[in-house]
């Protein structure tokens, strides 16, 4: 028994190093690509970058902004499949820690949505002259994508019952998981766009990134990844720690627990 006991000790002092270690590669990871970002020539040359916007802004240097905006992108599109895997995990098993990893995915996913559509909108002020426009298939995929997840958050808090909860948010996961596929990689290739639609590959499967300018992007998809994985995990590890306080008092005193954090929205 005692050995055991040191046995798990052992395991989550381990774990507590290697998230630190983690952490920190995270920090440096992120760092170094932003200052490269802005140390190294702009990802598009003034004469190919588009002229329709702000022109008191050389429209070439705004494409600095794909370094953040595509990875936010694929970011949320990655945390929303994920959210859905742990979904079917949830059908599956009806374990509700596969709850709160969907729930906690989605969650996070949101936010990067959220900051994709923002850095989004940036750029397309500063390079076809307009915040918004509804013919903009990307743009108006991605928030009717945020939308989708909107209903999802306001469903999952307005439903009591923890089991009932679980179950109804699980099949909503999996079918806006297959929704995000779609409309982030499906819609915008079957419709007219403004996007670059070969700014990473060309239709041929070539890279269109020099060797400095893929290496920054990968960075910054690495570091945007990394960074979700770690909101992901912390917000995990606290959801589960309200549960089983939840399950602690339940046990001392009877009553139906409900559980804040694991059923509540955004």
């Amino acid at each position: 028994m005692v050995h055991q006991e040191s046995h798990t000790i052992a395991r989550i002092k381990s774990r507590a190093r290697l998230r630190v270690v983690m952490t920190w590669g995270l920090f440096v990871l992120m760092t170094a690509a932003i200052v490269a970002v802005f140390l190294t020539p702009s990802p598009m040359s003034k004469a190919a970058a588009l002229v329709t916007g702000d022109l008191s802004v050389d429209p070439s240097k705004i494409y600095r902004i794909m370094y953040f905006h595509v990875p936010q992108a694929i970011t949320s599109t990655v945390a929303f499949i994920m959210a859905m895997y742990f979904a079917v995990r949830y059908l599956m098993t009806r374990s509700i820690d596969n709850d709160i990893k969907s729930f906690r995915a989605n969650q996070t996913g949101m936010l990067f949505a959220i900051l994709a559509l923002i850095t989004g909108s940036i750029f397309a002020r500063y390079t076809w002259g307009f915040w918004w426009d509804w013919g903009e298939i990307r743009m108006t995929s991605m928030f009717i994508m945020t939308l989708m997840y909107g209903g999802y958050f306001a469903l999952r808090s307005s439903i009591p019952d923890t089991e009932k909860r679980a179950s109804l948010s699980a099949v909503m996961s999996v079918l806006f998981g297959f929704a995000a596929i779609f409309l982030m990689f499906v819609a915008p290739r079957i419709a007219a766009t403004r996007h670059p639609t070969d700014s990473i590959v060309d239709k041929s499967g070539d890279p269109m990134m020099s060797a400095l300018v893929g290496a920054i992007f990968g960075s910054f998809v690495l570091a945007y990844v990394g960074l979700y994985i770690w909101i992901w995990g912390m917000s995990v590890r606290l959801s589960r720690i309200e549960h089983r306080r939840a399950e602690i008092e339940v046990a001392e005193s009877g009553i139906t627990p409900v559980v804040e954090d694991v059923r509540s929205g955004m």
